[in-house]
């Protein structure tokens, strides 16, 4: 089994990649930096998903974690009537 971590940003992409030393970090540019991780790595764009599929085949994948941070949104609430 090869793991790959597709990392946006934040610091769980950062914490998983420490516990999984073996694993492959995914980098998406602008959002997460291969310099950030210690495993092996690469960056691609979020524009080009076809070099994805061409770096995961390069390194053997087979299982895939996204990782990423979003921003929880607060709608407003309107009472019923």
């Amino acid at each position: 089994m090869q793991l790959c971590i597709i990392a946006g940003s934040g610091n769980l992409p950062i914490q998983l990649a420490n516990e999984n030393k073996d694993a492959f970090v995914l980098c998406i540019n602008e959002h997460s930096y291969s310099k950030s991780f210690e495993n092996k790595s690469a960056s691609v764009s979020l524009l080009n998903p076809d070099s994805w599929i061409d770096v995961l085949k390069s390194n053997n994948i087979t299982h895939i974690i996204m990782a990423v941070s979003y921003t929880h949104l607060t709608l407003p609430t309107t009472p019923y009537v």
